[in-house]
């Protein structure tokens, strides 16, 4: 059994993760408080998020990220917590430059080092830490479905989870680093404007909304406001391509096919659709009209050649090589 010194030791190491991966991973991607989303979940919409990250665990899809992804779990179950214990703050009670999602982690995580340091915690919230992660990926399960049962005070089972996931971090191999993944700071230049949204994990696009309505007459093309700009990162470009939703719904199409976002264009992203139906089509406002990718942009440079390499195709071209 783990002394109450080591498990405080343990619960600080994943303190100090929590804390970097909410300030810069999650509220780099949602606005913060009052904008963001956290202040309006309930215990219930807590609840799925926790088991959406306990049951893709193990699947191929995950491999390299499980660790990240108990971060996100420890990180609901103490919003859930907070809320039960009636910790939700307001706008003044927050530490000055901390998001509302750290400031909520923190109020959890004091509770559970206190009752470390004063030896008030049930030996259940010890013994995970002598589980492998297979082993506390299942009591999680478990403790969900307790949660769900429960009618009286879940705080303690919450709490729980917070530790499950905890030993589970601490024992799991490093995730891929956040840093491999593209951080995008986005700006609103409009009081509607949407985030960017990825709708599934294995989506490889973001939605780009309307921010006003407008009509689009047959034949025509309309110039659409999304009522943000962005900052992509040196190395990258934007791609913005259509949707095959609203390509086929309302025969909308992208006019220049695929549009490109350099790194350094700092304006508002329009997006250029062209009605190529026989009907006019009215596009409103939050309709997701297009979506956006993030890809490598290499450096490259030009040189004069005398000569180039041969190859087997040779200067053979449109439709050179037949269409069957």
């Amino acid at each position: 059994m783990h002394s109450a010194h080591a498990l405080i030791s343990h619960l600080d190491q994943y303190h100090e993760a929590m804390i970097s991966h909410i300030q810069f991973y999650t509220v780099g991607q949602y606005a913060d408080f009052p904008e963001d989303e956290a202040t309006a979940y309930t215990i219930a919409d807590c609840i799925w998020q926790m088991r959406r990250y306990q049951r893709r665990h193990g699947t191929q899809r995950r491999a390299g990220q499980e660790r990240l992804d108990m971060l996100k779990l420890g990180h609901y179950a103490a919003i859930a917590a907070a809320k039960i214990y009636d910790q939700d703050l307001d706008e003044t009670g927050r530490v000055p430059g901390m998001s509302y999602r750290a400031h909520e982690w923190c109020v959890v995580y004091g509770w559970l080092r206190e009752m470390l340091a004063n030896n008030e915690m049930p030996g259940a919230m010890a013994r995970p830490w002598e589980m492998p992660p297979a082993g506390l990926i299942d009591q999680i399960g478990k403790t969900l479905h307790w949660i769900d049962r429960e009618a009286g005070n879940r705080l303690p089972l919450f709490l729980r989870v917070i530790f499950l996931a905890a030993a589970a971090w601490l024992k799991m191999p490093e995730s891929r680093p956040e840093s491999e993944v593209p951080f995008v700071r986005v700006k609103a230049m409009h009081p509607d404007a949407q985030m960017p949204q990825v709708k599934t994990d294995g989506a490889a696009g973001a939605d780009l909304a309307a921010v006003e309505s407008c009509t689009v007459a047959s034949g025509q093309v309309a110039l659409v406001r999304t009522g943000i700009a962005m900052e992509i990162p040196q190395g990258y470009e934007g791609q913005v391509r259509s949707r095959s939703g609203i390509s086929t719904a309302k025969q909308l199409i992208l006019l220049n096919g695929i549009g490109t976002i350099d790194a350094d264009y700092r304006g508002e992203i329009m997006v250029p659709v062209k009605n190529i139906g026989r009907e006019r089509q009215e596009i409103e406002a939050g309709d997701r009209i297009a979506q956006l990718m993030i890809r490598p942009a290499p450096k490259f440079a030009f040189c004069w050649a005398d000569e180039l390499e041969s190859t087997e195709r040779g200067v053979g071209g449109f439709g050179s090589t037949g269409v069957n």
